[in-house]
Order: C-alpha cells, then sequence, then structure tokens
C-alpha cells in the first residue's frame, strides 16, 4: 500500500484526541502490520512503545506540545499507576520550562516496572502524601494523577540547576502556590539529597516574573554585585500606563528582556512589535533609558554586565542633568 492510502485510511478512522493506543487502533480497523507500514512511510510516528500520532500533526506542532503529546502517550500506553511528577508535573500544571528534558517523569510508592522504567520515563520511588497530589485534565481530556505545585516545585528544584528551577518555581508562585508550603516541605525533608540546594532556589523565588527570561535575567543581575532593580515598575505616561520588566526608578533606567516568546506569544509579530514601538515611545517622551537583555546575552554574562553599568552611568548623567535643568 502506497504513502497516500496509507495515509487516508489512517486519518479516516483516527480519534480525535490525536494520541492514540495500539489497542484503540485495532479496535477501528487498523493493525500492528498497518501502523508499522505507516511509520515506515511517514504517515504516522510511534511517539512510545504501543502509541501513535499523525506525523502531519506531530510536525506542525511546537516543542511543549510535543512533550505533552509524550505524557499523554505516557499515560495511555504505559499503564504505570504512579503519580506524574518532577518537569512532567510542571508541564501538565502548565508552568514554563526551559532547558529541561522530554523525559516523562513518574513517582512511584513501589519498586520499578518495566513499563516505568522504559527509555523514555524516568521513575522515582517515593510514597507521596495525599495532599501532595492532585488530578488535572491534561491533553486529550483524560485526567492525569499530578503533584501540587508545591511539591513539584520542591522536586524541580532538587533535581535541577538553578535557572531551570527558579522558572518553574517563579510561574508557580505567580500561578498562587503557596511559598510557605514549599518551605515546608523542604524542612520535613531535611537531609534529603537535593535539599539544601531546594531551599536556596526558594529563597530567590520571585512570583513577579512574568516569563523565563525574566527570572533568568533576575538572577542574573544578582551575581553583578549592582544594586537590584524593580520588577515589574509601573509608569504613567499620555498614551496609558506601562509596566517595566524592571527599573532603576533613581536614575529613570529600564531593563526589558526581549525574548522571541514576548513577541510570537501573545499576538502577531507586527502588532506586537508595533505597540512595543508605541509604549517606548511614550516612556522616552517622560525621560526613561533603556537597556534591553536577549537570549544570547545569557552565554555572555560578562559582556552585558559591561553594557549594562555603561547603561546605568549614562542613565544616571541624563537623569541628574534633567533635574538640574528643572
Amino acid at each position: 500500500m502506497d504513502r497516500d492510502l496509507l495515509k487516508m485510511k489512517a486519518l479516516d478512522v483516527w480519534p480525535s484526541s490525536l494520541v492514540a493506543t495500539t489497542a484503540q487502533l485495532a479496535d477501528l480497523g487498523l493493525s500492528t502490520a498497518f501502523l508499522a507500514a505507516a511509520v515506515r512511510n511517514n504517515v504516522l510516528v510511534r511517539i512510545r512503545r504501543g502509541a501513535y500520532i499523525p506525523l502531519d500533526v506531530w510536525r506542525d506542532s511546537l516543542p511543549d506540545q510535543r512533550d505533552l503529546f509524550r505524557i499523554q502517550a505516557h499515560l495511555l500506553a504505559a499503564r504505570h499507576g504512579g503519580t506524574y511528577s518532577h518537569v512532567t508535573a510542571a508541564r501538565l500544571h502548565g508552568l514554563h520550562t526551559w532547558g529541561v528534558s522530554s523525559e516523562v517523569h513518574v513517582t512511584l510508592d513501589f519498586s520499578w516496572t518495566r513499563s516505568s522504567q522504559s527509555r523514555d520515563t524516568l521513575a522515582h520511588t517515593l510514597k507521596l502524601d495525599p495532599d501532595q497530589v492532585t488530578w488535572i485534565e491534561g491533553p486529550g481530556g483524560n485526567l492525569f494523577p499530578v503533584t501540587t505545585l508545591e511539591r513539584t516545585v520542591v522536586d524541580c528544584a532538587r533535581t535541577l540547576n538553578l535557572h531551570q528551577a527558579a522558572v518553574i518555581g517563579d510561574h508557580a508562585l505567580h500561578r498562587g502556590a503557596s511559598l510557605t508550603g514549599m518551605r515546608e516541605l523542604v524542612h520535613a525533608h531535611a537531609g534529603k539529597r537535593g535539599i539544601k540546594k531546594a531551599g536556596r532556589v526558594l529563597s530567590l523565588l520571585d512570583g513577579r516574573s512574568e516569563s523565563p527570561g525574566e527570572t533568568r535575567t533576575r538572577l542574573l543581575l544578582g551575581t553583578f554585585g549592582i544594586p537590584m532593580p524593580e520588577p515589574q515598575f509601573r509608569v504613567s505616561t499620555r498614551h496609558g500606563d506601562h509596566r517595566l520588566d524592571f527599573a532603576w526608578k533613581d536614575i529613570m533606567l529600564a531593563l526589558e528582556f526581549d525574548g522571541r516568546i514576548k513577541y510570537f506569544d501573545y499576538g502577531p509579530t507586527d502588532q506586537v512589535l508595533l505597540e512595543e514601538r508605541k509604549r517606548e515611545n511614550a516612556l522616552t517622551e517622560i525621560h526613561w533609558n533603556f537597556c534591553r537583555v536577549y537570549w544570547p546575552d545569557f552565554s555572555d554574562p560578562e559582556g552585558l554586565k559591561a553594557r549594562l553599568i555603561n547603561a546605568m552611568k549614562l542613565a544616571s548623567a541624563r537623569t541628574a542633568a534633567l533635574q538640574q535643568a528643572r
């Protein structure tokens, strides 16, 4: 059977959930031999053993969506009986993630099984308290057992690097997670592997950060030995109120993170760029100065530090001159 016929037959019966199991597809008349042929001919993608998705859907999906498909495939095909945790729980909670791997994390209160120890899965053995587990409607409308926001942040803080964990923790706080609850979890697990690191992560969290880039910028600023700016600082202009990512209000310097996520997640690119230009013009009219941070700057912190210190000197001089002229 050629590719076009394989595709026509598969899509004609494919379920709306997009990810489907071998058993589901067999009930729809697609045999294992057919599925193997469809994978070979680039009609289907086998996400994991026993779970498939149409290639066109997979190819057109962003990385974050592919990660959710992987989690859905695990739920449908693995039959593990555990709780989704760590980075996987963060994804199911809809939290920002940055730079983390795509493996599915499951916490089990029994010894690892063959299905939980598969190549795409990282299994953790721990008996979770009932109040540390919740249920979330996730991809495909399925219900997923997931660690709570607080437990998820602490688990990620124990196992990820500082920036990765803080991105997740900041967003959890922004979404209403309890910092007190997280600290209680850290205290209750004193002496466990990674728990000291988790405590340090919690001490650095700030729920005012609205993107991974803002979190990483704040953490980097904390290593520069300069006065820390105020995040999400509100300024009134004749065109309305605007919020600055970071502001040194005494010298009227704004530090703005300009990452792809900022421009592409909140509206059409041309419209967002136009609004951003109008916003900056309105702030410049009332003598605000700007310095911008881009994703490549995180790979050259010394370069960013030098550029920022220079911007602070210029802003300080301009603000002083403006005050003298009044």
